[in-house]
């Protein structure tokens, strides 16, 4: 996993999120279009990601740029006297986004309902 010396690293961050959201290490990499080696590098703390890695992981994760890094801050590393809206924050966005997921699963049942039809 990640080290001591990476723990507080934004690019840290947002593989442990990713991670706990159930992507590997290769599906990281690959979604990002770089080496597995990278990753490890940046796991290790040896690397960072570019802005232009961060945002082909929103991408690839379809939210925003601020979404992913918001999702990937720890808590602890936001001022105790911002936690209190910081997870108020996040407990929206999180809202939000399975609101949205809910829409898209709604909208492909509507799609194969109506080409079965069709069809």
């Amino acid at each position: 996993m990640t080290t001591t010396k990476n723990r507080g690293t934004l690019s840290a961050g947002v593989i442990r999120y990713l991670q706990a959201q159930g992507l590997t290490q290769r599906e990281i990499a690959r979604k990002m279009a770089v080496t597995e080696s990278f990753i490890s590098h940046v796991v290790k703390g040896n690397r960072n990601f570019t802005l232009e890695h961060l945002e082909k992981l929103a991408i690839s994760e379809e939210m925003t740029l601020p979404e992913l890094l918001a999702l990937a801050t720890p808590i602890e590393t936001v001022p105790k006297e911002h936690q209190k809206a910081y997870e108020l924050f996040l407990a929206g966005l999180k809202a939000s986004n399975d609101l949205r997921n809910q829409l898209k699963q709604k909208e492909k049942r509507s799609k194969t309902s109506l080409k079965r039809r069709v069809g």
